[in-house]
C-alpha cells in the first residue's frame, strides 16, 4: 500500500498541470516569499496588468534587480529578471500595452483574507472601510475616456474592458 501512496498521480482541477506534489509546494512557497517581499516593502510593485485570466506585475528588490511576476496567490512566480528597473519597465509596457496600470494590483479575496487573519480579524466580520476618494469622474480631466474607464476597472474588479476590435468601442462588462 506505501508504494501505491507515494506514488506521483494527478489531480482533478490541480492548480499546476503537470507537476507534482513537490513542485506545486516549491511554487506555493515562491509565492509566499514573493507576498512577503511586497509585504515588507523587500520588494516594490511598480505597474500591474491583467493578462488575460490572472495578474502580471513589474517590480524591483531592494537589490537592485527587476522582474515581471506572473499569477496570483498561491500560483505567484517570477517570470522573468532584468538587471535595470528601465528594461524591466520597458518590456512590461511593450507585453501589455494598454492594460497597464501603476502600482501593485488590488488585493485577491485571498490576501486580503490573510492580511485581516494577520490583524487578528476574521474576514466574515470585517467591515468595508469607506472610501474618501472622490467619485471617479471628478478625478478625471474632460475627454479623457480611457483614462476614466481604467480607473473605473481599477476600482471595480468585478468589471472587464471588452474591445471586439481594434476600431470599435470598448465595453466594460460585469
Amino acid at each position: 500500500m506505501q508504494e501505491e501512496i507515494d506514488t506521483e498521480w494527478g489531480w482533478a482541477f490541480s492548480p499546476v498541470p503537470g507537476c507534482t506534489r513537490d513542485e506545486v509546494r516549491e511554487v506555493s512557497a515562491e509565492a509566499q516569499e514573493i507576498f512577503d517581499d511586497i509585504g515588507s516593502g523587500r520588494l516594490v510593485i511598480h505597474q500591474h496588468a491583467e493578462d488575460g485570466w490572472t495578474t502580471v506585475a513589474v517590480g524591483t528588490c531592494l537589490n537592485g534587480k527587476s522582474g515581471h511576476l506572473h499569477g496570483e496567490d498561491h500560483l505567484r512566480t517570477v517570470e522573468t529578471t532584468y538587471d535595470t528597473p528601465a528594461e524591466a519597465l520597458e518590456d512590461f509596457k511593450r507585453r501589455h500595452g494598454d492594460a497597464v496600470r501603476p502600482g501593485p494590483a488590488p488585493a485577491t479575496t485571498t490576501e486580503e483574507a490573510a492580511r485581516l487573519l494577520r490583524a487578528g480579524v476574521h474576514p466574515a466580520k470585517a467591515q468595508r472601510p469607506h472610501d474618501p476618494r472622490p467619485e471617479t469622474f471628478r478625478t478625471v480631466g474632460p475627454g479623457d475616456h480611457e483614462a476614466l474607464l481604467g480607473r473605473f476597472l481599477d476600482d471595480h474588479r468585478d468589471w472587464d474592458r471588452c474591445r471586439p476590435s481594434p476600431d470599435d468601442a470598448t465595453y466594460a462588462v460585469h
